[in-house]
């Protein structure tokens, strides 16, 4: 009983100093962003520039503090941009901290930087495919609805929270293939599994789309659930070159 009772706070002392080391990360990743955010408050007119250019004129701002707020908004979701390697860094090594014990864990911190550079690209790509193609596109539709005889008038405030949530929600739904892939390494799902739960992951795909999106429209759901279904069918041909044949669950 003692033996049990030792090995019990042993084990809590472990737990203990893992979520230490995890609180003391996303202090970290705070810290950077706001430090990141000081310094890219410069910038941010430049971003505006770029992102108002499909309704160039049409902005307006209904406070007097509204101008201001956008500025601060536009900083922040630059630093996160720009920190995102670090971030998908620091996620890394907080999921590591709990796979000591797991075999895959070799595999895992063997390719601890191919994972965060795949990371990082897969975000940026998805990033700029929001940019260059969905919102302009989407801006294009639903702004056409006004027809020749209403003029827009948009608050740049809600305007530019529309822009940066679609972009960041884009370069983060564009992980499903790395994470999918993990996932396949450790041993939770290998692409018998992914194929056979298609239409639930396309349902729940859906929805998760409809909740990222920062509109209720179901042209810009679809504009982010389309691709998530490409990449949903890539991830199945991935898991099944990198994952296991066999999950654990299954035996």
């Amino acid at each position: 009983m003692v033996l049990q009772d030792q090995g019990r706070v042993l084990d809590w002392q472990g737990v203990q100093e893992r979520l230490e080391e995890v609180r003391w990360r996303f202090i970290r990743v705070f810290a950077g962003l706001v430090i990141l955010s000081v310094a890219a408050y410069p910038f941010s007119g430049p971003v505006m520039n770029l992102l108002d250019k499909p309704v160039r004129g049409a902005l307006a701002v209904f406070s007097v503090t509204e101008a201001f707020w956008v500025r601060l908004r536009i900083s922040f979701f630059t630093a996160i941009f720009l920190a995102m390697p670090f971030i998908f860094a620091e996620i890394l090594a907080i999921g590591g901290t709990f796979f000591h014990s797991n075999p895959t864990y070799t595999f895992y911190k063997k390719y601890f930087i191919g994972i965060i550079l795949i990371a990082a690209t897969l975000f940026f790509l998805g990033s700029a495919l929001c940019f260059l193609v969905v919102l302009p596109a989407g801006l294009q539709f639903l702004l056409g609805y006004g027809g020749e005889h209403i003029r827009p008038l948009i608050s740049a405030d809600r305007y530019f929270s529309f822009c940066l949530v679609m972009i960041m929600a884009f370069g983060i739904t564009f992980q499903l293939p790395l994470v999918l892939v993990l996932l396949g390494r450790v041993g939770i799902v290998n692409h018998h599994f992914l194929s056979r739960n298609r239409r639930y992951a396309i349902m729940l795909l859906t929805i998760a789309a409809a909740i990222l999106t920062p509109t209720p429209d179901a042209y810009n759901m679809l504009l982010l659930a389309g691709p998530l279904v490409v990449l949903y069918e890539i991830s199945v041909w991935l898991v099944r070159i990198f994952g296991r044949e066999k999950i654990i669950w299954n035996g």
